[in-house]
């Protein structure tokens, strides 16, 4: 059983990651101030603050477009590192990779050319995979420049393989960008 990380800070998850809550009871406010301000014949007063509701509600939405936070920098490069690992592209794959990077928890391995040769050799061809993609995933930031995701990833392969598998990948960013610095195989199997 894989654990569930933590959730972000509210804020910041409302605000930058999924605005739509946050826009629709700002709309819905607008809409409301609107019809009570025009009962009370005050229209240019419901108008003003329907206008400064709405003007707020897509101020979050810019913000949220414009702001990508660094739980969406790992979850989408969680994603990106998966799908190369399954096009088999050791190039893309190794820009994923920190040079002190390690694998744990399934065929040890203790150095990033050896990670590199097992995508090679192992995915390409003795399992043969012929995609790979993640279905579900986790992030958290553990502190500055620190962060980790778990990523449950199905597998098509020629050979057998376990169609679903968990992996927990562990980031750090240096100079602005984000690589992996530990990989652990969590669990495997066909649920």
């Amino acid at each position: 059983m894989v654990p569930t990380l933590p959730s972000p800070p509210l804020f910041e998850h409302l605000l930058f990651e999924a605005p739509l809550g946050p826009v629709a009871v700002l709309a819905a406010l607008g809409v409301i101030a609107l019809v009570m301000f025009n009962r009370r014949a005050e229209l240019k007063r419901g108008v003003a603050t329907a206008c400064v509701l709405f003007a707020a509600a897509v101020g979050v939405w810019i913000t949220a477009a414009t702001v990508t936070t660094d739980r969406e920098r790992i979850t989408t490069r969680s994603r990106e590192l998966v799908e190369a690992v399954g096009r088999v592209d050791v190039d893309a794959v190794g820009d994923y990779l920190a040079d002190e990077v390690r694998l744990v928890g399934w065929q040890d391995t203790e150095s990033r050319e050896r990670i590199l040769r097992m995508v090679e050799d192992e995915v390409r061809g003795r399992v043969g995979v012929t995609s790979a993609r993640v279905v579900r995933s986790q992030a958290v930031i553990d502190g500055p420049n620190v962060g980790r995701t778990y990523v449950r990833v199905h597998v098509e392969a020629d050979q057998l393989a376990p169609p679903y598998t968990w992996w927990r990948l562990d980031w750090a960013c240096e100079n602005g960008e984000w690589r992996v610095v530990r990989i652990e195989w969590l669990d495997g199997g066909r649920r």
